[in-house]
């Protein structure tokens, strides 16, 4: 009987696959979205806010709404948050900044707590302290700064936060180009070292008024800390790439960029890896990260304890081992346990078989079976999908068929 791969399928075997495939993968895409109308293929689409046309069905499992944002779009629609905080509660606009970036940017879950307990709110957020700080009974404490140990201070000199802690103003811009260079702008906090309170921005920019390196440095961060706080905001990861996807939906769905044409998954901002989930290519791509370099020391250089399978380094010395996890001493040769070993104590010359060789055996197969994943995983990638490309109609090639007959691939083996 002929296979029924190596033929080009017709029309009515076609149905019937697609039959069998629609099937098998209810329970990924639901029932309810499952009556999914053939279209041309998705790449010939413009990229643009959605990814449904005129003629596409509405249940399609892969539609997806969102926008293409440029900076001045995010700043204007930032601001609008700004905006309505403080029309509602009275806030400055620079803590506004501070309550929003901690919350999500969700201007009525803001608004309701503040009412409920705006104590509670404005102390949670590291913007006021706990207790109320007490008046300083006299103008010593404001002479000299705790950090460079400055004495003679005028209190114009000295710079502080609700906390009441009071430093130099050289100190405190130090301390903010210190954190910009680790990459800190919201997170910015008192100088003290038991105080938490966050430096609001109208207060870092007041400091860095003479120093427009670090001014523009500042806001660069807070503007990508903004748009990483926001849960419907996206940078494109494509390379030196300004737009920003905003979609009202957080979903594993496809976003392509309209600037640079980048394709990627609008939930975790990697390659777009549909029916995968996000947790799981994440996983994988640390496990090909990482797999290719340890793989090749361990085998190499390592062997598992007889008696824990910790796994241990042997850099030198005898072949007399004690397993620092258990403290087992044995042999490194044949494994076998040292007290047995008799006055041979420095060369195993033991022919017979034991049963912890054999066991020894079992661990080198599996590091030979990593190694063998890991040279089939840099061929696979390139040529697994070239001959589904070539032989697949071109319908077929369009989301969810192309998804579903790959997925039965890796399922069905």
């Amino acid at each position: 009987m002929a296979s029924h791969e190596s033929q080009m399928p017709s029309q009515e075997n076609s149905d019937q696959d697609d039959s069998d495939v629609d099937d098998d993968n209810f329970d990924y895409y639901g029932e309810d979205q499952f009556e999914v109308a053939m279209y041309e293929n998705r790449d010939d689409r413009p990229a643009g806010t959605s990814y449904r046309n005129a003629d596409a069905d509405p249940i399609d499992p892969e539609y997806f709404e969102y926008s293409c944002l440029q900076i001045c779009d995010v700043e204007r629609l930032l601001n609008e948050c700004v905006e309505a905080l403080c029309h509602a509660i009275p806030v400055t606009p620079a803590l506004a900044k501070v309550l929003l970036h901690n919350h999500k940017w969700d201007v009525a879950s803001l608004i309701r707590r503040y009412k409920d307990n705006c104590h509670l709110l404005l102390v949670e957020t590291h913007i006021k302290p706990p207790k109320p700080v007490a008046p300083s009974s006299t103008g010593q404490r404001f002479t000299s700064c705790p950090v460079c140990v400055r004495s003679n201070l005028a209190y114009s000199e000295l710079r502080g936060l609700a906390c009441g802690d009071q430093f130099c103003r050289s100190c405190w811009v130090m301390h903010c180009a210190s954190q910009l260079a680790q990459g800190a702008s919201t997170a910015i906090e008192c100088m003290e070292a038991k105080c938490s309170l966050l430096c609001p921005e109208d207060f870092v920019l007041k400091l860095l008024g003479d120093r427009p390196d670090l001014r523009a440095k500042y806001q660069h961060f807070v503007f990508q800390d903004h748009v990483k706080s926001h849960p419907e905001l996206r940078f494109c990861p494509g390379a030196d790439c300004p737009t920003v996807i905003r979609s009202k939906s957080l979903q594993a769905k496809r976003a392509v960029c309209k600037t640079c044409s980048t394709s990627f998954c609008f939930r975790c901002g990697i390659d777009y890896h549909a029916p995968t989930a996000c947790a799981t290519i994440k996983r994988w791509m640390i496990k090909c990260a990482d797999d290719s370099e340890t793989a090749n020391y361990i085998s190499a250089h390592t062997k598992d304890c007889p008696n824990c399978h910790a796994c241990i380094e042997k850099n030198g010395g005898c072949n007399h081992m004690q397993c620092a996890k258990c403290k087992h001493h044995f042999c490194w040769m044949c494994f076998g346990d040292w007290k047995t070993h008799g006055s041979e104590y420095y060369e195993c010359s033991r022919y017979k078989e034991n049963p912890t060789v054999a066991q020894e055996a079992v661990h080198v197969k599996a590091r030979r079976a990593l190694e063998k994943y890991l040279h089939y995983y840099e061929r696979v990638s390139l040529f697994l999908f070239i001959p589904l490309l070539l032989f697949m109609p071109s319908y077929l090639l369009s989301p969810p068929h192309f998804y579903l007959r790959l997925r039965n691939v890796f399922v069905r083996g």
